[in-house]
C-alpha cells in the first residue's frame, strides 16, 4: 500500500477561502463594540447585516490588502508569514478607522483601527495556513 503525500498547497484556494473566516471574527467584535447596539435584540437583528458585510469586507480585503502586499514583499525579497501579517494588520486597521470615521454609530478611531486591525490579521494568518507561505521561509 502506497502512502501519497498531502497536496501542495494552492495559494488560489487559499485566496477564496481565508475571507470566510471574516464572520467568525466579525460577528463577537461587532457584538461587543460599546455604544453600537442599544440591546441584545438589536445585536440579533443586525447579525445577519454583520455575517454579509464581514464576507464582502474581507474579499475586498482580501483583493485590495492582502494581495498587493504580498505581491510588493514578495518583489522585495521578504514575503513570510510575520511580515505579511504585521503589514496587513497595519494597513487594515488604518482602512478600517478611516472608512469608520463617518460611518454610523458613536465607535472610536482607535476602536476602529483594533476591529480592522483584528480581521485583518485573521483573513491573513488563515490565508498564510491555507496556502503554505513558511514563517520563515521566503518566497
Amino acid at each position: 500500500m502506497r502512502i501519497e503525500p498531502p497536496p501542495e498547497p494552492s495559494p488560489l484556494i487559499a485566496f477564496f477561502s481565508a475571507p470566510l473566516i471574516t464572520p467568525v471574527l466579525a460577528i463577537p467584535l461587532a457584538a461587543f463594540l460599546p455604544g453600537m447596539y442599544a440591546s441584545e435584540i438589536d445585536i440579533l437583528i443586525a447579525l445577519p447585516f454583520v455575517v454579509v458585510a464581514s464576507l464582502i469586507y474581507g474579499y475586498i480585503g482580501m483583493l485590495v490588502v492582502c494581495l498587493p502586499v504580498m505581491l510588493i514583499l514578495r518583489a522585495l525579497k521578504r514575503l513570510n508569514t510575520l511580515t505579511l501579517c504585521l503589514v496587513t494588520t497595519l494597513v487594515g486597521g488604518i482602512l478600517w478607522a478611516g472608512l469608520m470615521r463617518g460611518g454610523p454609530g458613536s465607535v472610536s478611531v482607535p476602536l476602529s483601527f483594533l476591529v480592522g486591525a483584528a480581521c485583518s490579521l485573521g483573513v491573513t494568518a488563515f490565508f498564510c495556513v491555507l496556502g503554505g507561505l513558511g514563517s520563515v521561509r521566503r518566497h
